[in-house]
């Protein structure tokens, strides 16, 4: 897992693989995923 600064996240979602990601609030807004948890 890779570590990664936000300035504003509003969403949190995990796939059925596990996967976390993280929805931030930017011009175009913004979707990261961060790997298994």
């Amino acid at each position: 897992m890779r570590e990664e600064k936000f300035n504003n996240p509003h969403g949190l979602a995990v796939d059925a693989q596990g996967n976390l990601y993280v929805a931030e609030r930017l011009i175009g807004e913004r979707f990261v995923r961060l790997g298994k948890v």
